[in-house]
């Protein structure tokens, strides 16, 4: 982590993880869907570490070894991607408990496609049909919140690859196709399961899977003095 985070003030980085740490998990309780603020926590965290991978042109300069610097942006991408996974899916769990509709508002939640009794606003008692929680689900649900945050952190760095080593105007072209990529292959392979079974999982792994395919040839290319 020291030699990616390098070019940074600690009090820089370690404030702006704490201001996503509350606005992910904390924003859906006073307004939007659970699904676009994780959604906002992942492209934030993307922007950050394009910003810190950009900074690889300096480093490289200076004879850092791509390797030690890729080891270091990977212990980075993991650290980030727990510290802000695991209280975003602690935030989705909570609210599915705390509302049944609330799945409908949350592509990465999972269930366990068991009925939960609930009471409508005029106090009929009814069965929100696979609607429940146990153990597995919510842990599925932390995984997934987690490789999430992973991925996008690894794009970041990916895509602040590309402008160190090719410029600005390459770096905004393979992250504008990218995206439209990834968009693509999520709403090709979202299946949409009866009652809100489980969350879109094929969508957004298929949508993951690729942008991590960009990112590896990017590192490939990257321009480097010492491996």
């Amino acid at each position: 982590m020291k030699l990616f985070l390098s070019p940074f003030k600690p009090l820089s980085y370690l404030a702006t993880l704490a201001v996503l740490l509350v606005l992910v998990p904390l924003g859906r309780f006073y307004q939007g869907d659970g699904s676009l603020w994780t959604v906002f926590g992942g492209f934030a965290l993307t922007v950050l570490f394009i910003l810190a991978g950009a900074q690889w042109s300096a480093l490289n300069q200076i004879g850092a070894s791509f390797t030690t610097w890729m080891n270091s942006a990977t212990l980075t991408s993991i650290v980030a991607a727990v510290a802000l996974g695991v209280p975003t899916a602690a935030s989705s769990i909570y609210n599915q408990f705390k509302s049944p509709y609330y799945q409908a508002y949350d592509l990465f939640l999972f269930t366990n496609g068991a009925d939960v009794p609930w009471v409508d606003t005029n106090g009929t008692p009814y069965i929100m049909a696979n609607a429940g929680q146990d153990t597995s689900s919510m842990a599925w649900t932390v995984l997934l919140h987690i490789a999430f945050f992973f991925v996008a952190a690894i794009v970041g760095v990916a895509l602040g690859l590309v402008y160190a080593s090719f410029g600005a105007g390459r770096g905004l072209i393979t992250a504008f196709a990218t995206f439209l990529i990834a968009v693509a292959l999520y709403w090709a392979t979202e299946s949409h399961v009866d009652d809100w079974y489980t969350a879109a999982v094929g969508g957004v792994s298929a949508a993951c899977l690729v942008t991590l395919a960009v990112s590896a040839v990017a590192f490939r290319n990257t321009r480097r003095f010492v491996r």
